[in-house]
């Protein structure tokens, strides 16, 4: 996969709800808000989807990354890195130069905000279909 296909201009087209709610922000910690809500509002959207609509897979990969993100906006996550993902995204949905991020940076959050949608690279482990183990061994069935 070539890393360059990672941009802020790709970022934005491919997610421009996320990136809406973040630009209408009037001050960073305002996108943090947004941005925390966010989370939670794509979490609790995926528990009310049941049956073909979204896997157990699917559910934990959206729960999984609403957590990193929530994590990730967490003004103290800021101070223990000296890095804001806030800002970060705030100036990216403002279309403000960063040029010190990577394509790495831009493919992660990526990935981050595809999971958030249920989807992501690789199938979820609940769509593997998994043979039965015989018992055997030390232990001995239940009889």
């Amino acid at each position: 996969m070539d890393a360059a296909i990672f941009t802020p201009q790709d970022l934005r087209e491919t997610n421009p709800y996320v990136f809406a709610v973040i630009r209408e922000a009037q001050n960073l910690e305002e996108a943090r808000s947004r941005l925390l809500h966010l989370a939670d509002r794509m979490e609790l959207g995926a528990a009310g989807q049941t049956g073909a609509d979204l896997s157990v897979g699917g559910h934990n990969r959206i729960r999984d990354c609403a957590v990193a993100l929530r994590l990730m906006s967490k003004f103290s996550s800021d101070e223990a890195t000296g890095f804001s993902v806030t800002q970060a995204l705030w100036d990216i949905a403002r279309h403000r130069s960063r040029p010190e991020l990577t394509s790495a940076f831009y493919a992660e959050i990526f990935y981050l905000f595809k999971g958030l949608q249920g989807h992501g690279p690789r199938r979820a482990l609940d769509f593997v279909h998994l043979s039965l183990i015989e018992a055997g061994g030390r232990v001995s069935p239940i009889m």
